[in-house]
Order: structure tokens, then sequence, then C-alpha cells
């Protein structure tokens, strides 16, 4: 039994760790190896071990996802956080026991419950559930941007005092490129960052590549994930002008941003988007939709365009045939003003707040 003068001890949801990253385990791992706050911090892995965030690094993991590691979260993490006598149990990644009271949740988006045919209808009922019983019965709700915030807000039944906005951030090897280069940067192919993703909007940029690629011999790169199958499988990805990465690791990401002309990024919905934050930190701009944090990180406003694909041309069209050297520069400076380092401060806050 802890006494009165025991230190805290909070424990974190490390189920992020067994699966593939994609930004929502990049927010949860780059935090927590930077969390400093007054207590003890114990990461919980499955199946049942119980590490610091300085071992997480070097653990050997596997697969947790789907039904598996929903029953893991429910019924056997609840047990493991009571075993160290936890105080607080912080899940980084949209899920949590839903039993559990003395916990923080973070909610990076509602896509299932705005958009439920983007994934399975197991899933999207069964996460419109839980996101609402854990937004009400959580100390406290983080998420990502302010537009995630209202969306939690009018979808969920949960107090405005009670959701915080801790926004992402970006650290090397993405702020490491050097930026002495930008104006000499070719630039003659985009990239497409969740090509295996349907809301990331694929078809859209598809739609008019083969006019980009025949008269303005701009090649597109898509991103994907190792184990991701295409969800619409009438996509046809194997064209010309279009070359695939499959789960390129962060160093070889950066110089593939630094030397595209610049992101594209059409998503339908987002709680953020960090492969903007990624690929603006390396000196190279995105054009976007109006969603997550896009608007907050452009800087200049014809970086947000609706989804029409003549104006996409255009503007690619522009930069191509033009000196943006100091729309590369302008881009890096706002994206490394996002550090990790203030988003682990900020997020300890949060932590904080549910000893209140």
């Amino acid at each position: 039994m802890k006494t009165r003068s025991s230190a805290r001890v909070v424990a974190v949801n490390g189920r992020f760790l067994t699966r593939p990253v994609t930004g929502v385990e990049r927010y949860a791992g780059e935090i927590l190896s930077r969390l400093s706050i007054d207590a003890g911090v114990a990461v919980i892995v499955p199946p049942n071990r119980v590490t610091t965030p300085q071992r997480t690094s070097s653990l050997e993991t596997e697969p947790w996802t789907g039904v598996g590691g929903h029953r893991w979260e429910q019924f056997v993490l609840p047990r493991l956080a009571d075993r160290i006598d936890a105080d607080l149990l912080v899940n980084p990644c949209n899920h949590g026991p839903l039993r559990t009271r003395a916990q923080l949740i973070v909610l990076h988006d509602l896509l299932p419950l705005r958009f439920p045919g983007f994934v399975s209808r197991p899933y999207a009922e069964w996460t419109r559930f839980a996101s609402r019983m854990l937004a009400r019965t959580s100390r406290r709700v983080v998420t990502v941007s302010d537009r995630s915030r209202e969306e939690i807000l009018a979808l969920l039944d949960v107090q405005p005092d009670k959701v915080d906005v801790v926004p992402p951030g970006v650290g090397l090897p993405f702020t490491g490129i050097s930026l002495d280069d930008v104006g000499d940067r070719l630039g003659r192919y985009c990239v497409f960052v969740g090509s295996h993703d349907r809301r990331k909007n694929l078809g859209f940029v598809l739609s008019f590549w083969d006019r980009v690629w025949k008269e303005l011999g701009i090649e597109l790169h898509l991103i994907r994930q190792r184990s991701a199958t295409p969800i619409d499988e009438t996509i046809e990805v194997e064209r010309p002008g279009v070359v695939t990465h499959v789960a390129p690791d962060d160093s070889t990401l950066a110089r593939l941003y630094a030397d595209a002309l610049c992101i594209l990024w059409p998503s339908l919905h987002e709680g953020w988007g960090i492969p903007l934050l990624e690929c603006a930190a390396t000196g190279t701009p995105f054009l976007a939709t109006d969603v997550g944090g896009a608007p907050l990180m452009a800087v200049e406003p014809e970086q947000i365009l609706p989804l029409d694909a003549d104006r996409w041309f255009a503007r690619l069209e522009r930069w191509s045939s033009s000196d943006i050297a100091p729309l590369r520069r302008r881009s890096a400076e706002r994206a490394r003003s996002f550090t990790w380092e203030r988003s682990a401060t900020k997020f300890g806050e949060s932590i904080e707040r549910c000893f209140e």
C-alpha cells in the first residue's frame, strides 16, 4: 500500500511500441522519450513487460494490433497498472481501458466518427463507443490541434476545461538537414505520404498526375508502410512518373523530403499531419487541404487549396518554374519552431493537472 509520502507513479500504455510507426506512434514515442514530470514513469508493453522510457528503444516486440491488442488494453493493461500501484495511466494513442478512471487519454482525431467509411465497420462502431466513454470518464483529454479539440467538444460529452491541446513537434533527422543549398535544389518530384490510407486521398492526386508528368516532367513519389495494402484496389499506381517507396527509414525520408519540390497533402481529415512538419523542417513546402495543423503551418495562403485539380496543377507549375528558395527557408523556420521538447513540457503539464 502506498503511503502519503510515496512518490507518484505514472504508467504509460506502451502498446504503440508494437505497431508500425505512423504519426500517432511518432507522437507517443517522441513525447515519452522527453517527458519530465514529478513522478516515476513506467511503460507497460504487451504482453506483460514493465520498463522505463529509456529502455523502450531497445525492446524487441511482437505486433499487438486488432482485436487482440484491444483485448489486452481492456483486461491485461489495468491489472498490470494496478500491480505497480500506478496513480495514473496515460494512453497516448486513442484507446485505453474503459473501466479505469485515473487515466489521461490522447484523442488525436475522431476519424471513425466523422468518416466511418474510411475504417472497418467493427472498428468504427467500437471506436465510436469507446471514444465517448473515455472522454467522459478520463481525468483529462489531450488532443493535437485546436480543430481536433473543436471536434471533441462537438461530438463527445466532455467539458471544455477538461481538454488540452498539445501540438506535435519535429526533430532529428529532419531538423538536421542543412538549408544552405535550398536555392540549388532541383525539386523534380513531389512526395505523397500514406498511399495506403484512403483518407489521404491519393485518387485526387493521380487524377491529374498524368498531366503533371507529361507537361512538367515532375515525378510523384509515394510513401507507404511495409505491411500495408491499398484500401482502394481500383487505384492504379503502376504508371509512368510514379515511384513507390516502402517504409524508408527516417534518414532516407528526410533526404527524400529535402530534394522534393513539395509534399502533397489533399487529405480529407487529420488531427494534425506530422509529415507536413517533418517535410517543411527540411526546407520543402507543402500543398494541402484545410485540415489539421496545415493552416497553422502554412507560410503562404496559397499553400491551402480546395480539391480543384486545375488549381493544384497551376501551383505546381508556378513553383517548378520559379525560385522558391525564400518559401523553402520560411517553411523550415515555421516548422522548426514546433519542437518535441515543447510538446513534452505541455504534455507534462496536462499530466500534472490530473492530480489537481
